[in-house]
């Protein structure tokens, strides 16, 4: 069974950060759905920077939490992609929506 470690900090500029290790594929994908979901209230920033595998379940997991986040008036970042989890943001043209250049705080 694929493990998935999650853990939610704050920064500096008061922005939820979600603290992803290993693999978000389809048994762990709903996990960090619901991880970012927990956290609509706020501005988020989901660190991959330990995730090692990233399937269209995670991508999915992702997509759906920005645009929950942007109903409620908030962002999502995300940041520390290993080079192959940002070539799979990148083939599948998300890397500018989940790191645009305005985001409150930075």
């Amino acid at each position: 069974m694929t493990e998935l470690s999650l853990e939610v900090s704050a920064d500096h500029a008061g922005r939820v950060v979600i603290a992803v290790a290993g693999e978000v594929e389809m048994t762990t994908a709903p996990q960090l759905a619901d991880c970012i979901l927990e956290h609509t209230t706020t501005d988020v920033v989901v660190d991959l920077s330990e995730v090692t595998f990233l399937d269209s379940t995670g991508i999915t997991a992702l997509v759906h939490g920005y645009n929950e986040l942007r109903k409620q008036g908030h962002t999502m970042r995300t940041t520390g992609e290993r080079d192959v989890i940002l070539r799979v943001l990148e083939i599948s043209g998300l890397d500018g929506l989940f790191h645009g250049d305005t985001v409150p705080g930075d």
